[in-house]
């Protein structure tokens, strides 16, 4: 009886050991569409986020991202290329809040509807929030699961993100709600002025109203699972060499020095319209 007690409890020990150590993959579709004069624009891109630790994976497109927050760097790998490139942890620049932007949900206060979803066979519960950037609004919907697997895994890489992203952005960290965004709506929309029509004639012609603008990008999960992740998944394939960093990301040496401004932060959820 002693003996199978301890075996049991070994074997306990073992599992948690087993579920302490796994990670988290996330795969989905992000879902952009804008709107343009005349019409509307739209796309799909499939994407997956591995996570474990401090470490994470993210493929979206023919783009692949590896971030070590215990290293505070990211390397961003771009298919065909054959080699990679390295940015220090925030990334700065345009490429640095678009990274930011797969990394972090938008920072927003959020609040909840009392709306309770199943998506993904499992259950979430969904919030709303707005922000402002650059003059421009933006709203935002999202449905939080603490039952998928791998919720706390997730919820955990978030929180380390945002301490290392900032004060500003570690203090809104409270705000975020816990668990895995299974879905993640968001609206901005912008205000552009209309030039008024050519004129011959020596009178201004009259000014016409500024056209609104609008581009929604909707993060939508379609499979959650906790296991253990290769220590491979997080590096670079094989046999690629780091290359410097490409011109024309407006990156200078300071920024690669010091880490991005709380600026890449602030603005994550902006995509350039």
């Amino acid at each position: 009886m002693k003996l199978s007690a301890i075996a049991f409890a070994s074997i306990i020990i073992a599992g948690w050991a087993g579920v302490a150590g796994a990670g988290v993959v996330i795969q989905g579709h992000e879902d952009a569409t804008r709107s343009t004069l005349p019409g509307v624009k739209s796309s799909s891109t499939p994407y997956t986020k591995m996570i474990e630790g401090q470490q994470a994976k993210i493929v979206i497109g023919t783009m692949q991202l590896f971030i070590d927050l215990s290293a505070d760097k990211v390397l961003v790998l771009t298919k065909g290329r054959g080699a990679y490139y390295q940015l220090p942890f925030p990334p700065p620049s345009t490429i640095g809040e678009l990274i930011m932007r797969r990394i972090l949900p938008p920072m927003v206060k959020y609040k909840k509807t009392g709306k309770h979803l199943t998506l993904a066979g499992y259950g979430c519960d969904q919030y709303t929030g707005m922000g402002e950037i650059d003059s421009a609004p933006y709203s935002v919907e999202a449905c939080y699961s603490t039952d998928a697997p791998g919720a706390q895994d997730y919820a955990a890489f978030v929180k380390s993100a945002l301490a290392k992203s900032g004060k500003a952005s570690a203090a809104a960290s409270d705000e975020i709600p816990q668990g895995i965004p299974l879905e993640l709506d968001t609206t901005i929309t912008t205000k552009e002025p209309v030039s008024p029509a050519v004129s011959d004639q020596k009178q201004a012609a009259p000014e016409k109203p500024a056209e609104f603008r609008e581009f929604r990008v909707k993060i939508v999960v379609t499979s959650v699972a906790s296991r253990s992740i290769e220590a491979g998944e997080f590096r670079p394939p094989a046999g690629l060499k780091r290359e410097p960093i490409p011109r024309g990301l407006g990156i200078r040496a300071k920024e690669i020095s010091q880490g991005a401004p709380n600026s890449s932060v602030r603005r994550a959820v902006l995509v350039k319209l």
